[in-house]
C-alpha cells in the first residue's frame, strides 16, 4: 500500500512555480508548483553542492517529486564536475535520483514535440516550431528544470509532480546562493508549460487533506527529524542526570557538614556563653576541603622503599609495587579513604579551635577564621 505524507504546496503567490501560463500555446498550458518538502530538499542539495565543488562552480539545482519518486539534478553537461559530484555525493544522502542528462538541444525537443507532447493542429505545430527555434537560436536549455521533466516524460512517470529549483554557488544576478529559482522567460519557463503536457496521468496538487506519496527523500526527512529528536531527548537525559548528580553531591556535603559541625559545636558550646563565636558550618567546610586536597596529594605518592609509604595505610591507601621496583600508593575507595582523612583532621580542627580561643582577647569575637588559619598551618 503506498505510503502518505502531509506536505504543503506553495502556491502562485510565492512567485517561483514552472510553467509559463501565457504562452501562445496556453490552453496547452500547464504549471508545476513548489511544495514545501522539495524546496527543503533543494535547498539541502545546494547546500551541500555549495561545499563539495569547487569555488567557481555554480548552477541550478533542482529537485522533483513524481509520485513516490525523488529526483535531482543539476544544470549543465553531465560530464561536469558538479554534475558528477551532485551523482556521486550529494543525491543519495538525500534519497534523491539523480538524472544525469546533457542540455536539452532543439532537435531534442523536436522529436519530443512530434512523439510525446502530442499536438493537435498544424497550427499548434507552426507555432512550437517557431516558437522552439527562436528560443534555441542562442544556446540549449542547460537548466535543471527541463531534465527533470524530460526524464518524467520520456519514462511515463506518474504524478502528482512538484518541484523547487535552487541556486547553488556564488550569487549570479538574478539568482540568489540557495534561494528559489523563478524559471528565465526567455528560455525554460516559455516552454516548461509545453513539457509538462507530456507527463503521464498530470496533477501538481496535494489530496483534499493535503497529503501525497511519500517518496525516499521524505524518508530521509522524517530519519532526520527523528535523529534530531533523539539526540535533544539524550541531551535532556544527560542534562537532567548532570544536575541529579551535582544534588545529590550538594545533598551530601550538606549532610557531611552537618555531621562534622555537630561533632565541632560541643567546643563552641561552652565558649559562646563568654561571647566568643565560631561557625562550625564553615570549620567543616574547611575540615572537608582540606581532606579531598590529602586525597589527591597522596593519590600520586611513591617511594622506592615500602615502608616509606605506610603511614598511609591508616587512610585505606593500599601499596603496590610498579615498575622497577618502586611503590606507590593507590585508593580503591575513595570516600573510605576520606573518610579516614576527615577523622584525623576534625582532631586537629579541635585543637586549633582550642588554641584560636586561648589566643583571642577577653569579650565577644568572631573566631572562625582564626582557627581555619591555625588549622591551615
Amino acid at each position: 500500500m503506498e505510503q502518505l505524507i502531509r506536505d504543503k504546496r506553495l502556491g502562485a503567490n510565492d512567485d517561483v512555480h514552472y510553467g509559463w501560463e501565457d504562452s501562445q500555446l496556453v490552453k496547452k498550458g500547464k504549471t508545476i508548483y513548489q511544495s514545501a518538502s522539495t524546496l527543503t530538499v533543494a535547498k539541502d542539495a545546494a547546500r551541500n553542492m555549495r561545499k563539495e565543488v569547487p569555488n567557481n562552480e555554480s548552477g541550478a539545482m533542482g529537485v522533483m517529486f513524481a509520485g513516490s519518486l525523488s529526483l535531482g539534478a543539476v544544470s549543465g553537461e553531465k560530464s561536469s564536475v558538479k554534475a558528477q559530484t551532485f551523482k556521486n555525493t550529494v543525491a543519495m544522502p538525500l534519497g534523491l535520483v539523480s538524472v544525469s542528462r546533457d542540455p536539452i538541444t532543439k532537435d531534442k525537443f523536436l522529436s519530443l514535440l512530434s512523439d510525446k507532447l502530442k499536438l493537435e493542429t498544424p497550427e499548434e505545430n507552426v507555432i512550437a516550431e517557431k516558437a522552439v527555434t527562436e528560443t534555441f537560436e542562442t544556446e540549449d536549455w542547460t537548466c535543471a528544470a527541463p531534465k527533470l521533466v524530460v526524464e518524467a516524460v520520456e519514462n511515463d512517470i506518474s504524478g502528482p509532480f512538484f518541484m523547487s529549483e535552487v541556486w547553488f554557488g556564488a550569487d549570479k544576478s538574478p539568482w540568489k546562493q540557495e534561494q528559489p529559482m523563478a524559471s528565465c522567460t526567455e528560455h525554460c519557463a516559455k516552454f516548461l508549460s509545453l513539457l509538462i503536457n507530456g507527463l503521464k496521468n498530470f496533477a501538481s496538487s496535494l489530496s483534499e487533506n493535503g497529503f501525497r506519496p511519500m517518496t525516499s527523500a521524505d524518508r530521509v526527512i522524517e530519519q532526520r527529524k527523528k535523529d534530531i529528536q533523539s539526540a535533544i531527548e539524550f541531551q535532556n537525559l544527560q542534562k537532567v542526570q548532570t544536575q541529579q548528580k551535582l544534588d545529590s553531591v550538594r545533598q551530601e556535603k550538606a549532610t557531611l557538614v552537618e555531621t562534622i559541625g555537630t561533632q565541632l559545636s560541643d567546643l563552641v558550646h561552652d565558649k559562646q556563653a563568654k561571647g566568643y563565636y565560631m561557625d562550625t558550618d564553615n570549620l567543616a567546610g574547611a575540615i572537608i576541603g582540606r581532606a579531598n586536597e590529602l586525597y589527591e596529594s597522596y593519590a600520586v605518592q611513591t617511594a622506592g622503599q615500602r615502608k616509606v609509604l605506610t603511614q598511609y595505610e591508616q587512610y585505606h591507601f593500599t601499596i603496590r609495587k610498579g615498575e622497577k621496583g618502586i611503590y606507590q600508593l593507590s585508593s580503591d575507595d575513595r570516600g573510605k579513604s576520606e573518610d579516614a582523612l576527615r577523622v584525623g583532621l576534625i582532631v586537629k580542627m579541635k585543637e586549633s579551635m582550642q588554641k584560636a580561643f586561648d589566643k583571642a582577647e577577653a569579650g565577644p569575637e568572631e573566631l572562625t577564621d582564626i582557627a581555619i588559619d591555625i588549622f591551615n598551618d
